[in-house]
């Protein structure tokens, strides 16, 4: 997801370049965000491996939520969360 674009074209290398690592390293699925400069926000800009329709919940994200990429942007660090059920241990909203 590029703006508002179902999948990824050749002028968009972004797009390109996320679905090469997620196929590398066997992800589910990757997302893209820009921090708002002016409100405590990261906006997706640019997800494969979701449908656009179910992205929506994931568009903006509040810094100030616990979640595990709300969390790695906040404390400077990378949040490992290794499956389903860490998920649902350590972010039950986000799990859910």
């Amino acid at each position: 997801m590029t703006g508002h674009r179902d999948q990824p074209g050749p002028a968009d290398p972004l797009g390109e370049e996320l679905a090469a690592v997620v196929y590398r390293t066997g992800a589910v699925l990757g997302g893209v965000y820009l921090r708002d400069p002016r409100e405590p926000v990261l906006g997706l800009v640019v997800m494969c491996g979701l449908p656009v329709e179910a992205s929506v919940p994931y568009r903006r994200l509040l810094l100030t939520l616990p979640g595990p990429t709300a969390d790695a942007v906040r404390e400077e660090r990378l949040v490992w969360v290794g499956c389903q059920e860490d998920m649902a241990r350590r972010y039950p909203c986000t799990a859910a």
